[in-house]
């Protein structure tokens, strides 16, 4: 079986760790840290790719990476793993490149950016509410939002020199959901952005606190919203339908050792009349999308379908990065 070589070993890295724990055996899970942490939860942690390869000995075919460190260093990380013959590689959100940048500069390698909230069976069982019913949005709001003030100075899934802006948080996971259900890459237009700055005892991180925006597609309206400063965290979607019905779906939340802290649920309705609503005491779509991604690569079943996720997330985090430029230009 292909061994996981996890790069990090912050929250992110702890959470995929957990995960694979469920189906794989733990000699097959090591740590490379780039910041050259040398140990980890009592397992070996080495300080480079090149470290973990000399002292293993594996083959680069039965390696995975999954690369889970801050998103300013995901590039140079897999240009280190093709310079060293890796070729399967799955990295955390938001992983922002384009079509042709996978083809030519990362040319020959299967890599799938991690969309765990496309394997939740809530967000499936959305998806086939709308089809059953054949509805049609007429709004959809997504919120994710949660206190992240402690994490945030004390700088998580940031590197020296670069604040991570509030879009690069929980943002990502609003925007392939929100693609997942309209497919915003065709004809749609950003109506408004919002963005506020983190704030404590007199410290700023910039744009990092508070976002909102408004899109539009055809006659569709999308609002997505994240507040890093919330008193409690939030999961949630909201949408509205062309015939008057409604639905509010809530995801569960978590404790940071994968513990259910509150349970998920689906609520549909008519007007003022339930036509259905289900509870879900469990949703674990980390666990669901990472053994897809680790299947598929043992199976040598990896195809474009994972590539032009990242492509039509990539061009959405794109305009979203330059409607902020815009702006904070015109403020």
């Amino acid at each position: 079986m292909k061994k996981i070589v996890i790069f990090g070993t912050g929250k992110a890295a702890k959470l995929h760790y957990l995960s694979y724990k469920k189906f794989l055996k733990p000699n097959l899970l090591f740590f490379v840290d780039p910041f050259h942490k040398t140990n980890y939860s009592g397992i070996k942690v080495y300080s480079t790719l090149k470290e973990f390869l000399n002292n293993t000995n594996y083959l680069p075919d039965d390696v995975i990476v999954d690369i889970c460190t801050p998103c300013p260093i995901f590039h140079s990380i897999i240009e280190e793993c093709k310079s060293s013959g890796l070729v399967n590689i799955i990295v955390e959100k938001p992983f922002v490149i384009s079509r042709n940048e996978l083809k030519n500069k990362f040319s020959g390698l299967n890599i799938c950016m991690v969309q765990n909230y496309l394997y939740s069976d809530i967000t499936k069982e959305i998806k086939e509410i709308m089809t059953e019913n054949n509805l049609s949005i007429k709004t959809l709001t997504i919120d994710f939002s949660k206190n992240r003030i402690i994490d945030s100075f004390n700088n998580r899934g940031m590197v020296k020199n670069y604040t991570t802006s509030v879009f690069e948080v929980e943002f990502p996971h609003e925007l392939y959901i929100a693609d997942y259900f309209l497919n915003l890459n065709k004809d749609f237009r950003i109506i408004s952005l919002n963005v506020k700055d983190m704030i404590k005892d007199g410290k700023v991180l910039k744009n990092h606190g508070y976002g909102q925006i408004v899109w539009k597609k055809d006659e569709k309206n999308v609002v997505l919203k994240s507040n890093l400063m919330y008193f409690t965290t939030i999961k949630r979607i909201n949408i509205e339908f062309d015939d008057g019905k409604s639905l509010e779906a809530n995801y569960l939340i978590y404790d940071k050792d994968l513990n259910v802290l509150h349970k998920g649920n689906i609520c549909f309705e008519d007007k003022n009349s339930i036509i259905y609503h289900k509870e879900f005491s469990s949703d674990d779509n980390m666990l669901s999308c990472l053994k897809d991604y680790y299947y598929c690569f043992s199976l040598n079943k990896y195809n474009d379908k994972y590539k032009s996720r990242i492509v039509s997330f990539s061009n959405l985090m794109k305009t979203i990065e330059a409607k902020e430029k815009y702006y904070e230009t015109s403020k």
